[in-house]
């Protein structure tokens, strides 16, 4: 069975491996991780998961750090932009 995993999964697993256990996973494994990490949540807690992981992530870090990048980058232009869109929103009631 095969079970789909979206991009941002992935970088999350990618980024929860990185910060627990101090490995960096290929992109391939990481889909693995996320799957697991949902699946973990819906086992008894004495269950045990394996999971392989082959490849290195530094050959994929540019790939990583670009989209989580990015993706830091839109959160943040869209943060501004909220801000921006309140602040307007108090000049205009300001007015009245």
């Amino acid at each position: 069975t095969y079970i789909a995993v979206n991009d941002d999964e992935v970088l999350e697993a990618f980024q929860l491996l990185c910060r627990t256990e101090g490995i960096m996973p290929a992109l391939d494994p990481a889909h693995a991780i996320s799957y697991a990490a949902r699946l973990a949540g819906t086992l008894p807690k004495e269950r045990i998961i394996v999971v392989n992981l082959s490849g290195r992530g530094d050959k994929d870090i540019d790939i990583v750090m670009k989209e989580i990048l990015s993706t830091k980058y839109e959160m943040l232009n869209n943060i501004k932009a909220q801000n921006l869109n309140d602040q307007n929103m108090r000049v205009l009631n300001l007015g009245h």
